[in-house]
């Protein structure tokens, strides 16, 4: 009777055991999951930055060259009109 006991409760501390270990074996996945999911978010809204930050760059220079062609433009414009004057006195 002693025996069956002892093996029962050597049996009920082996079970306890690799319960615990499963358990923190799952809690251990669940976290590196969570870490690896930090870590594409972070990548992502690195790029998302970086691509952002292009865009920024490109529409600056857009604007750059559309501000120099107005300004040719309205210097074009100006030596027309004094043309235009010069031709009429």
């Amino acid at each position: 009777m002693l025996a069956i006991m002892l093996i029962f409760l050597v049996c009920l501390y082996m079970g306890v055991s690799i319960y615990r270990d499963h358990k923190q074996h799952t809690v251990f996945i669940q976290r590196q999951r969570e870490i690896q999911d930090e870590i594409r978010q972070l990548m992502l809204n690195r790029q998302r930055a970086e691509i952002e930050k292009e865009i920024e760059t490109e529409n600056e220079e857009k604007q750059e060259k559309i501000k120099q062609s107005n300004l040719t433009f309205c210097s074009i414009k100006r030596k027309d009109w004094e043309l235009l004057e010069v031709e009429d006195d």
